[in-house]
């Protein structure tokens, strides 16, 4: 059988300039806003510079943060 995302556990992971890392489990299938705002909201500051691909779930996320965010474009699907 092909494997779903429903079939995937998601970890959102972290890391700054200090090598210092975030990770946790947020949701099962691809990862929401939501969720990735509960990780991520105490943990990164406002106006630090994050660089993540440019998945959907991503936009309302780095605008709750107030970050800056480099985004890498990624033509790959799984």
């Amino acid at each position: 059988e092909g494997c779903t995302s429903n079939n995937k556990v998601c970890i959102a992971c972290a890391i700054d300039s200090s090598n210092k890392t975030i990770s946790k489990v947020v949701d099962i299938g691809r990862a929401s806003s939501k969720a990735l705002i509960d990780a991520f909201n105490s943990r990164i500051k406002e106006q630090s510079k994050v660089v993540a691909d440019s998945h959907r779930s991503y936009y309302k996320l780095m605008r709750e943060l107030k970050v800056e965010w480099k985004k890498i474009l990624s033509k790959k699907k799984f």
